[in-house]
């Protein structure tokens, strides 16, 4: 009998332990859910925005605009503090360096801070200066603001550092052919290897990455023109120059862009079509009037490559010629698409279906004349 006793008093606690577990954990759950709840809603009472210029160069002074907003009715306590670094404190001159914890080696990088109320429904503008020290992309990160609300954070920026581009490459200041090319042309020693072939030798290459950094070698069928070799000093790699002027037709010379060295009518692959009294042998015969059988035989040898274009007295506009002229002239050309030319107009043709809805209608009367009267006769 004690024993139940015993082992009643037992359970009955131990169902009293579960539900006040149960009780604690819903409170738990719903003081989280009111936590966050709340918090949510002072995130949208508090708002920090950060702005600056998208890109300054080096050695100019970057202006940095904090503003924040108290949308709530009542006054908030802030302290704002903002990471700087890789610049140089303007404005305000000094920074806040924080020092390592003791036995430890810890970098903690210096800001700035400010302190302040913000009234309710208010807003209030912080501004400083600092003068970036490298090139490249400067990264600031969120402005935090800490208040009894919680901690609030601004968005972060990022501003493009141009170089001073005074024509002289600055090492001090991290200036290269990647991030200064108007300082630190290619080739140029900047400490930065570019392997490209310009002829010209990078100092900061070893020999064989460079390929300009390797001699050229004459008598290797390659001509090197960005090596320094030509025709003069190897002939044996490298052609001899098309030189207009010389008298002599070469390849790549012909009437239309050397007529000093190819005259009108030579064979130069290049059909001249100048009435010379010359037949250009590059011509087919209707296109050069000096060739036989040429325009002015009031044949359209369209099949030839005469058309309006090339030979009007033989084909006049409006011809069947592979050309469409689109003149307004009264005649559609019939090389012409739609709209090309005026002259073609689309048809008409209303008329057309008119006349064969009467005449399906007639057909279709008869018909059932017909069809009465043999029913009649039956």
């Amino acid at each position: 009998m004690g024993v139940d006793v015993i082992e009643l008093n037992v359970t009955m606690k131990l169902n009293k332990f579960k539900k006040f577990g149960k009780t604690v954990a819903v409170f738990l759950v719903l003081g989280l859910f009111l936590l966050l709840f709340i918090e949510g809603a002072w995130a949208e009472e508090i708002i920090i925005e950060k702005t600056a210029p998208e890109e300054i160069r080096i050695g100019e002074i970057l202006s940095v605009d904090i503003k924040i907003h108290n949308k709530l009715s009542e006054a908030v306590p802030v302290t704002l503090n903002e990471m700087v670094e890789d610049a140089e404190p303007i404005d305000p001159p000094e920074l806040i360096t924080p020092e390592a914890p003791s036995g430890k080696i810890t970098w903690f990088p210096p800001y700035y801070e400010w302190k302040f109320t913000l009234e309710p429904n208010s807003e209030k503008v912080i501004n400083y200066k600092i003068k970036p020290l490298n090139l490249g992309y400067y990264i600031i990160g969120p402005t935090k603001a800490y208040t009894y609300l919680g901690t609030f954070r601004s968005n972060p920026l990022t501003v493009f550092v141009r170089c001073n581009a005074n024509g002289i490459c600055e090492w001090d200041i991290n200036e290269n052919s990647i991030n200064c090319p108007e300082d630190c042309p290619l080739g140029f020693p900047d400490e930065i290897c570019d392997p490209i072939r310009d002829g010209i030798c990078d100092p900061d290459c070893a020999p064989s990455v460079d390929p300009d950094c390797i001699k050229a070698k004459c008598g290797d069928g390659k001509c090197e023109k960005l090596k320094g070799e030509n025709y003069e000093n190897c002939p044996q790699d490298c052609p001899k120059p098309v030189i207009c002027g010389d008298d002599i037709c070469e390849e790549k010379e012909n009437y239309g862009n050397c007529p000093e060295d190819c005259p009108s009518g030579g064979r130069d692959n290049y059909c001249d079509a100048i009435k010379d009294g010359i037949c250009d042998p590059d011509c087919s015969p209707k296109i050069d009037p000096d060739c036989p059988g040429a325009c002015g035989n009031n044949k359209c040898e369209y099949m030839e490559g005469e058309n309006y274009f090339i030979c009007p007295e033989d084909c006049p506009s409006g011809s069947l010629d592979n050309y469409c002229d689109g003149l307004d002239d009264g005649i559609c050309d019939p090389d012409c698409m739609g709209g090309e030319d005026p002259d073609c107009k689309g048809m008409d043709i209303l008329p057309y279906i008119t006349l064969t809805l009467v005449i399906i209608i007639i057909i279709f009367l008869i018909y059932r004349k017909l069809k009465a009267q043999k029913g009649e006769e039956e």
